[in-house]
């Protein structure tokens, strides 16, 4: 709690440490993070970006991969205490094994706010990353160095390991100010049409208990599927009501391919 209430009270210097270009005030955080991408894979890490667990849950800028290792790096303009206190938060909820914060290279500090931040990173274990470019308005080389290197943490959970796949590499940049992100709900459609393509047909009922989705039972993800499926916002997936049981007094709802001929869109 005092940590928490220190990174409260850093939050109230608005400055932070002064990036070393004054031009950097203009830079947008897609700008900072962009260099930072090929420096994380050159050293053999897989790089998902706006990486989104749950639907009401935190996002994070990056997230990298190496064999059973997670790294989360959150990318800011400034070194400030809103980015520390967003890697504090991270660490505490134990979801990676490494946290690091990622700023443009600091040349020094305004007040006291700088050095005591630095403290901060380094007491909870926090790494700090600067990139460095000549000319932040052109194509030039960036040289990216990890200042302080993050501590790895202990007693990780399993639920930011499951939620990473390929789609999060490319479809949304890296601290993107649109909040555009691949959602769980769109891992979750994503499923439903593959597995459909395979099994035609299928009751919703059943389908959710042979896929992976973002839901918290099988029923509920039935009830919401069947939902967005109904009114087309499921893509490459459709469905229709069908006769089932003795006299066909009972329907059910079974779900198609969008392509299949025969199978009606509601």
């Amino acid at each position: 709690m005092l940590k928490e209430n220190a990174l409260l009270c850093l939050g109230s210097f608005r400055g932070g440490a002064i990036p070393k270009n004054s031009a950097v005030k203009q830079l947008a955080e897609t700008t900072v993070a962009e260099p930072l991408i090929p420096w994380l894979e050159a050293s053999g890490w897989e790089v998902f970006q706006e990486v989104k667990t749950r639907d009401n849950g935190p996002r994070y800028d990056i997230v990298a991969k190496k064999k059973k290792l997670l790294w989360i790096i959150e990318v800011k303009t400034r070194f400030s205490a809103d980015v520390v206190s967003q890697a504090w938060h991270a660490t505490r909820a134990h979801i990676a094994d490494l946290h690091s914060v990622a700023v443009p290279q600091l040349a020094n500090y305004r007040s006291h706010v700088g050095p005591l931040l630095n403290h901060v990173c380094r007491t909870e274990g926090i790494g700090v990353i600067e990139i460095f470019c000549p000319d932040w308005s052109s194509e030039s080389e960036c040289k990216v160095k990890e200042r302080l290197q993050a501590r790895q943490s202990n007693g990780r959970g399993r639920e930011l390991f499951d939620s990473l796949n390929d789609s999060q590499k490319a479809f949304a940049a890296a601290g993107n100010s649109t909040g555009k992100h691949w959602s769980p709900f769109q891992q979750t459609c994503l499923n439903l049409a593959v597995l459909v393509r395979y099994f035609p047909g299928y009751r919703i009922n059943d389908a959710v208990r042979f896929m992976r989705h973002h839901y918290p039972t099988d029923m509920s993800a039935a009830q919401s599927l069947r939902k967005w499926v109904s009114i087309n916002r499921v893509r490459g997936v459709t469905g229709r009501w069908k006769d089932w049981g003795k006299r066909g007094k009972t329907k059910t709802f079974r779900i198609y391919p969008a392509d299949v001929e025969g199978s009606e869109r509601l």
